[in-house]
């Protein structure tokens, strides 16, 4: 059953591709969004450096143009960009986890839970990327 759910997931995006990085372009930018909203206003990040915060909503905000312009501009040779779209998502993942990790004790909860659901939400897509990413490839091939 999962895996079934999963393949035609997967189906929608080998159709159309752009979907993969619209979704993953307005995750990035809501994610960006709610950093800024709890840092600015709840003051929930006061447990980390603002340089590390402002680090990470600017990343974030990044990698939503690049999602974004590429579902945009992209007419074909997908499967390179969301290869590329995978990389660069496991890398913010890893820093947000080096991040947990070196300050855990001075989190807040609410800001650990964020930072956890967003960890959670970046895997399946950086997933979903993989899959999506290597099934383009072939097709590319056989063309």
């Amino acid at each position: 059953m999962k895996s079934s759910l999963l393949q035609q997931a997967i189906n929608i995006f080998l159709s159309r591709p752009a979907l993969l990085f619209l979704i993953d372009g307005i995750g990035a930018l809501l994610s960006a969004s709610l950093l800024l909203v709890l840092h600015c206003f709840f003051q929930l990040t006061n447990g980390l450096p603002p340089t590390i915060v402002y680090t990470l909503i600017g990343v974030a905000f990044v990698l939503s143009a690049f999602s974004l312009t590429s579902g945009w501009l992209l007419k074909r040779h997908h499967s390179r960009y969301l290869r590329l779209l995978a990389i660069l998502n496991g890398s913010y993942l890893l820093a947000v986890f080096i991040v947990i990790f070196y300050y855990f004790s001075r989190l807040e909860l609410f800001l650990l839970l964020f930072f956890l659901l967003e960890s959670l939400v970046i895997s399946c897509l950086i997933y979903l990327e993989c899959k999506a990413g290597n099934q383009l490839i072939r097709q590319e091939d056989l063309q």
